[in-house]
């Protein structure tokens, strides 16, 4: 206890200190605090300085410039992509300013300013030592899909038209002029967002805050239109806004804590439908867009805390509204707009207790409700469906550190969902958890849990808004009775100050009964294996995990007793290496590699008691290489250029689009944009210089 007061107290005295004479000395003498002098001497004392404190004027920042280069398909990494293909400079600068108790920060991140390949940020940070802060901020963020997607459809906003001379088709690839029709569609989504916000940090137990912000996103994405069995992929026109207004006050003090909040948002749309012609039929179609709605939410939260117990409690109250017409249909509605409206609230209490120094107590309880008032109406022979719900949930834990060689954590939750606008209502489960943790072996961790939980299924009700009631047999997998063990351990040991080992295992089975159609079996099991070290100047690790997933599972197709089964099995492998060597060349160069490898297989067979044939499905199998590599050259204490390549190469097999190519027409029935499959390969090469003043 002696040696942690000291530490304590060296470290407030530093954290206030500024003169740099008195922290040289205090580092020099600092085995007196029971520093080892190899501590000490890796100190940056240079950083050891009063983040809050009145200070003389002082400007500081950095700068740098970097040069990308992209290549590939279209320059997708890990299925997402900010840019083009091709070469970019990017720029970027901090500046700081203190004076007195005043604090300010300025940053700005930006590109060769490309027009199809956007990328700005710019923000400003003004704090005053009494507690204040403003901030200011804009920023640009593209999402780019590519643009190798074709369309045989000329678009004007969100009308989508087919050449004149159209001649239709039921088969796509009997179309006669679709191969000659076909535009080129640019996919790509620019997201521009206006930000300000202040608060207030001060010596007042009273902390008030406000923000507001302003965000657009607008450019062209992929959507699928359905007629009559037939798939169209369609170009669809973005122009969304969405303003979000926060506020808040928040009082501390040394037992007590609250919080009100109020945050609301606004979600406009410029395009309210889409309209195009079928090109199987020519016949004239639409549909409705994401609808303009509002969002007011009232949030509060509360901490009270006595000796040996703490007291928290949190609730929010929410109402979410739109209008919006209905595109023009063949189906008569009886409204020619939904009026929506749906509130939410929800509540959480939780009370800990320290009953001894070795056993503590956790009582938990939440209640959450969904209340749509939209009005409801028949259209035809359906009924429109509110999907209200109600859930419920308690948990106690037990944290037990008396016995000799385990720490104990005992844990017991129950949770009741009920849906009361739905044909199958009401579930409830129990959960039961049991965790070991060894403590006796000072190199060793090894932790153990076992999970048992029953989920009592909810029962069948046909009432007037059910829908696909007809089968008594059917029990959703998620709302059948379900008995679910589950083992989980983990074990880390270090074998030398140079060589670390961990290794983790789980195995889940799940069994579905009372029920006929749907789940009845699965199994879950995977192993994790990580190597570690450092060696001098070299830090390194190894890492290989496995998981299997299978389920079993029966179908119906004339609404009655199960008539065909089928067995699932996913598997996924990973592998993966990092090397670092942050001093290759001391204070100077640095160097890192990693090397990560994925790889995915889904097996499925169908067995089948019916006149008709079904073969199985082929396998799907997914594949990823990825490897990253970077070195750090420093040119003085001041400045350092970096440079990164990465390498990623991605091949997903899937059934469905296993034999087709990237034609429009591959499939029958549909029109593609010719982006159906997701395989890439690519790779990134990114020198930047950066500076600090």
């Amino acid at each position: 206890m002696k040696t942690q007061l000291s530490f304590i107290s060296f470290s407030v005295f530093l954290a206030l200190s500024t003169q740099a004479a008195e922290v040289e000395s205090l580092v020099n003498n600092a085995e007196n605090f029971s520093f080892s002098a190899e501590t000490a001497d890796k100190v940056n004392k240079i950083k050891w300085k009063c983040a809050y404190c009145i200070s003389e004027e002082l400007w500081s920042g950095t700068w740098n410039i970097s040069a990308n280069n992209q290549s590939g398909d279209d320059a997708v990494f890990n299925n997402i992509s900010d840019r083009q293909d091709g070469l970019s400079l990017d720029g970027a600068f901090n500046l700081r300013y203190r004076q007195a108790d005043k604090y300010a920060n300025i940053w700005y991140r930006g590109n060769d300013g490309n027009i199809d390949n956007p990328g700005l940020a710019l923000a400003a940070e003004l704090k005053y030592y009494s507690g204040a802060r403003f901030t200011l901020s804009y920023q640009e963020m593209s999402r780019y899909y590519g643009d190798s997607g074709q369309t045989p459809f000329q678009q004007s906003a969100n009308d989508l038209t087919l050449p004149d001379n159209w001649q239709p088709h039921q088969d796509s690839s009997k179309m006669p002029l679709l191969s000659t029709s076909l535009n080129n569609i640019d996919l790509e989504l620019l997201r521009n967002t206006l930000a300000s916000s202040f608060d207030y940090r001060g010596k007042s137990p009273w902390r008030p805050r406000m923000s507001l912000s302003q965000e657009e996103k607008q450019g062209t994405k992929l959507t699928s239109g359905y007629n009559n069995y037939h798939t169209t992929t369609l170009p669809e026109s973005v122009d969304y806004t969405t303003t979000k207004l926060s506020s808040g006050l928040s009082y501390f003090n040394d037992n007590f804590m609250s919080d009100v909040a109020y945050v609301y948002r606004e979600f406009d749309n410029e395009q309210s439908g889409l309209n195009w012609q079928d090109p199987f039929s020519m016949s004239q179609q639409t549909y409705s867009l994401a609808p303009d709605n509002k969002h007011h939410q009232l949030s509060i939260k509360l901490r009270y805390r006595q000796a040996k117990t703490q007291y928290l409690m949190s609730g929010h109250y929410s109402q979410s509204l739109q209008d919006h017409t209905f595109a023009n249909s063949n189906t008569i509605a009886p409204v020619k707009s939904l009026d929506g409206r749906v509130d939410d609230m929800a509540i959480k209490v939780k009370a800990l207790h320290r009953l001894n120094a070795k056993t503590r107590l956790t009582a938990k309880a939440s209640f959450s409700e969904r209340n749509n008032k939209t009005e409801q109406y028949f259209i035809g022979d359906r009924y429109t469906r509110v999907n209200d719900y109600r859930n419920t949930k308690m948990e106690l834990t037990a944290q037990l550190k008396q016995f000799e060689y385990f720490n104990i954590n005992l844990d017991a939750k129950f949770v009741q969902k009920d849906r009361p606008q739905q044909e199958r209502t009401r579930t409830d489960t129990q959960e039961y958890k049991v965790s070991f943790k060894e403590k006796t072996i000072d190199d060793l961790d090894f932790n153990f849990d076992y999970v048992f939980s029953r989920r009592d299924g909810s029962k069948f009700n046909d009432n007037v808004q059910a829908r696909n009631a007809q089968n008594q047999a059917l029990r959703r997998f998620h709302l059948a009775n379900r008995d679910r063990n589950q083992v989980k351990s983990w074990l880390g040991y270090s074998l030398s100050a140079a060589f670390n080992i961990e290794l983790s295992a789980y195995y889940a089975k799940d069994d579905y009964t009372d029920t006929e159609v749907g789940l009845t079996e699965g199994d879950e099991v995977g192993a994790e294996l990580t190597l570690s070290g450092a060696t001098g100047t070299l830090s390194w690790q190894v890492y290989y995990s496995i998981e299997d997933t299978s389920y079993e599972r029966a179908g119906s197709d004339n609404l009655g007793a199960a008539n065909w089964w089928s067995t699932t099995d996913n598997s996924n492998d990973q592998f993966g290496i990092r090397i670092e060597v942050p001093d290759l060349i001391e204070n100077v160069l640095a160097f890192g590699l990693e090397y990560n490898y994925s790889k995915g297989v889904v097996e499925e067979s169908v067995t089948q008691n019916r006149s008709e044939d079904y073969s199985n499905y082929d396998d799907s199998t997914f594949k990823q290489h990825r490897v990253d590599m970077y070195l750090n050259y420093a040119l003085s204490e001041k400045a350092q250029v970096k440079t990164q390549l990465i390498y990623e190469r991605n091949t997903d097999l899937d059934y469905f689009y296993q034999n087709v190519d990237v034609d429009v027409d591959e499939i029958s029935n549909m029109i593609t944009s010719g982006i159906i499959g997701h395989d890439y390969n690519n790779t990134y090469l990114g020198v930047s210089y950066q500076r600090r003043f």
